[in-house]
């Protein structure tokens, strides 16, 4: 599934229509990012204390005069 370069990088082979590594790849990938977000956690406190508080609402925001959105 996964191999290690030299650049550090992971290779993963899959096939969605196969069904080839699908799963395996997926909770690797999951893996690799809990351990990014909690070396986030150990190294910035501000994180740590709560200081970041996104919350997600039912309505969208309003939107920007001039905004494509």
């Amino acid at each position: 599934m996964a191999s290690v370069a030299q650049s550090g990088f992971e290779f993963f082979e899959t096939s969605a229509k196969d069904n080839v590594n699908v799963k395996q790849t997926f909770e690797r990938l999951v893996d690799i990012i809990c351990d990014k977000m909690s070396e986030s956690l150990e190294t910035d406190p501000a994180i740590a204390a709560g200081k970041q508080n996104t919350r997600l609402k039912d309505t969208p925001p309003p939107q920007q005069p001039n905004c494509g959105c």
